[in-house]
């Protein structure tokens, strides 16, 4: 999504929009289908760096304090983050850093500026308890690409010739505490 938009500096996927993994090989426009089943189009927003925390506390939410799917665990590209599930609302979310598109370098996310992240129509309008999100948008502070989102999935395929796991460094899980308090690897 990240590449497809020439504004973003943050994608943001939730865990239930990605249904399959992705098997080492041959990867043809059918295999990018049953990864992304499903026929969203991207959506970008104007977002503050509080307005992204917001969004990202309301997907954890979702699954932690709702008891609703699991699904809506935000991942993102160019946003990274310390995450503890042990703690309340609000204070799950720590040294979030944003890799901004003009400079590549991490910088911190900083609450009072503006950011262009980029998603799926499917989070624009709420889905998987992205209520902040839908809220934004239906005051019409998104704008509808019209690229859809496994075709984009596909360009960037097509762009790098093969693909591998990011570096570490890249991932948006810098650190993750369950809800026990026990660090993941």
């Amino acid at each position: 999504y990240r590449q497809a938009s020439k504004l973003a500096d943050i994608a943001l996927q939730n865990a239930g929009g990605i249904r399959n993994p992705l098997a080492a090989g041959e990867v043809t426009f059918n295999t990018a289908y049953t990864v992304l089943p499903f026929t969203n189009v991207l959506y970008e927003f104007q977002l503050t760096g509080r307005e992204i925390v917001g969004v990202l506390d309301d997907a954890l939410a979702n699954h932690l304090d709702h008891g609703s799917s699991d699904g809506s665990h935000p991942y993102a590209a160019g946003l990274r983050w310390d995450l503890d599930m042990s703690q309340a609302r609000g204070s799950r979310l720590t040294n979030l850093e944003v890799k901004r598109k003009a400079s590549g370098q991490w910088q911190p996310l900083e609450l009072d500026r503006s950011y262009t992240l980029v998603t799926s129509d499917f989070l624009a309008s709420g889905g998987d308890g992205y209520a902040g999100l839908a809220a934004i948008h239906r005051a019409g502070r998104s704008v509808n690409t019209y690229l859809n989102y496994t075709q984009t999935f596909v360009d960037y395929l097509l762009a790098r010739g093969d693909l591998r796991r990011p570096i570490v460094a890249d991932y948006s899980h810098k650190s993750v505490r369950t809800r026990s308090g026990q660090s993941l690897p």
